[in-house]
């Protein structure tokens, strides 16, 4: 038999519950409560439903285009720059 003069505690549990976030099922969700919306009588909140998910949309198009434009122009001074080092550069 062991003798101890601290008292040894069990190990704690692990309760991990990972939180994981998927766009795509969420904006299902919404579609399912606007369609629910659409079922009943109340067309000023099916309109607004609407409007939000439009908006959304528009600006989430905008936002990509002008990443992706922003991401190419970076892309082509890149090159530029380096084709200028290679060729005109006197670094050697």
């Amino acid at each position: 038999m062991k003798i101890s003069f601290f008292k040894t505690g069990k190990p704690r549990d692990f309760s991990y519950r990972p939180m994981f976030y998927n766009e795509r099922k969420e904006e299902l969700e919404k579609i399912k409560k606007s369609v629910e919306a659409e079922s009943g009588d109340d067309a000023s909140e099916r309109i607004r439903v609407r409007l939000e998910r439009s908006w959304r949309d528009r600006h989430d198009r905008r936002r990509h285009k002008a990443t992706s434009n922003l991401r190419l122009l970076v892309y082509l001074a890149a090159i530029i720059l380096a084709i200028y080092f290679m060729f005109f550069a006197k670094i050697f």
